[in-house]
Order: structure tokens, then C-alpha cells, then sequence
């Protein structure tokens, strides 16, 4: 569970980091 826990933790934190890359935001 742990496992899961972090790796999804670390998508939404990738994801967020992208959004933040995004040109006009």
C-alpha cells in the first residue's frame, strides 16, 4: 500500500510540476 501511496504522490506532483511548465499559465 505504501508503494501506491507514494507512487501516486509522485504522478500528481509530475503532473503539477507540468501544468507549472505550461506556456501562458
Amino acid at each position: 500500500m505504501e508503494g501506491r501511496f507514494w507512487a501516486h504522490r509522485e504522478c500528481t506532483l509530475l503532473t503539477a510540476r507540468g501544468l507549472l511548465a505550461l506556456p501562458g499559465h
